[in-house]
């Protein structure tokens, strides 16, 4: 099963954010130092004014504990679920990427992950935890999974009769986080399982019902459902703040299809997995 670290990568868009949090801010991939010598993070010192720019931006620095080129500080930091390692030189200029050695050992991956690994994942359940979600299983299941969902999303359909063993069995609680992506319907049918009276039990029998819907439209390939909850025609605002916010959520961590699942594996680190993962017991333990 392939899944995603969320200290494994860094984007050009993201990277693309911090060069224009400043001017003094010159992004690159890489910088490879031969015959230079790197030295270990020094003692707290207090973190240039150039890294509290970019900290407006959405970016957390967690601290000057990278080692770096002579005369230069090397900070970790994160933004979303993406590591980045800042490289502040003396005349403030930032320089964005990873450090090799003259053997070509990478000098920060190793170092970035582990400092900003725990702060990520404290941070990423926080966000989680207060998006706007819709509950499927007992509150007092041991493991908790979010996913973000879109109503007329088939896949979603999927993943969700496929964890009904866990789930039925209370030893897993979906958090589906609503999203609105897939057709023009799908905001209104979220809007209208969030406004209801009892939206645990409205999406249950929205994904039953699509069931049915799903197996129908087999032949024809996992095409957008259009069954199931009727699209609300006025979406009130907090809802539809909501619902700006959870896909918010969703493409800061990267995730650009539904479902996205995103948990916590025995280490306590957060992992996300888009599509519809194949081996459920990874993620949700034993049936």
């Amino acid at each position: 099963m392939e899944t995603t670290n969320y200290a494994s990568t860094t984007t050009s868009a993201v990277r693309n954010r911090y060069a224009r949090a400043t001017t003094a801010v010159a992004a690159v991939l890489s910088l490879t130092l031969a015959g230079v010598s790197i030295h270990a993070a020094s003692a707290e010192i207090e973190k240039p004014a150039v890294l509290k720019t970019i900290e407006k931006e959405g970016i957390t620095i967690v601290g000057n504990v990278l080692p770096a080129p002579k005369g230069m500080t090397g900070w970790a930091g994160y933004q979303g679920t993406q590591p980045l390692a800042f490289y502040v030189a003396p005349d403030g200029q930032v320089i964005v990427g990873t450090v090799f050695n003259a053997k070509g050992e990478d000098m920060t991956r190793g170092p970035l992950q582990s400092a900003v690994s725990d702060a990520m994942s404290r941070g990423i359940w926080g966000q989680l935890e207060k998006s706007r979600w819709i509950a499927d299983g007992k509150a007092t299941a041991p493991r908790v999974v979010y996913v973000f969902t879109d109503a007329n999303c088939p896949y979603c359909n999927l993943f969700w009769n496929a964890a009904r063993p866990w789930v039925d069995s209370g030893k897993v609680q979906l958090r589906h986080v609503m999203v609105g992506i897939i057709t023009p319907t799908s905001q209104a049918k979220a809007a209208a399982l969030l406004a209801s009276a009892d939206p645990a039990q409205a999406l249950f029998q929205h994904e039953k019902d699509n069931i049915e819907a799903r197996k129908a439209a087999r032949p024809a390939g996992m095409k957008p459902l259009e069954s199931g909850v009727k699209p609300l025609a006025d979406i009130p605002p907090a809802i539809k703040q909501s619902l700006n916010a959870n896909l918010e959520l969703m493409m800061n961590m990267g995730i650009r299809s539904t479902p996205g699942v995103v948990w916590r594996d025995e280490k306590g680190n957060v992992r996300v997995h888009p599509g519809v993962p194949q081996d459920l017991a990874e993620i949700f333990g034993p049936a």
